[in-house]
């Protein structure tokens, strides 16, 4: 859910800019490590991001009625994110498919069903 982490980050920022709320390294580093991890937590269904969003708000010591204000472009922004993700997915899956065919022989078979078939 690499979308959504980058979701929450990204709305932190705006909701404080929008109220006026400056953010020092320590809580943007902050805000990085409760997205990530609300980002992991979160459920992977539409309109989930609100719900996590309200827990990286907390950290970040914003009011949660702001969850409101990022409501109104959450539609516009989940597809965006949500391309995100499947990037993310794609990538990791390429990559796990060249480490397998470095690491494995694909003309051996795994089970030699010819031999288990003559010897009953």
């Amino acid at each position: 859910m690499n979308g959504l982490a980058i979701h929450f980050g990204v709305g932190v920022v705006f909701a404080a800019d929008i109220v006026g709320y400056d953010l020092s390294l320590g809580m943007i580093i902050g805000i990085i490590l409760t997205g990530t991890l609300a980002a992991v937590g979160t459920a992977g269904v539409p309109g989930a991001g609100l719900i996590g969003m309200s827990i990286v708000f907390t950290q970040a010591g914003l009011p949660i009625e702001i969850v409101g204000l990022t409501a109104g472009v959450n539609v516009i922004t989940d597809m965006i994110f949500t391309t995100c993700n499947v990037t993310g997915d794609i990538v990791g899956a390429a990559v796990v498919d060249k480490s397998e065919k470095k690491h494995s022989d694909y003309n051996e078979p795994l089970v030699d069903i010819t031999a288990q078939t003559m010897t009953k």
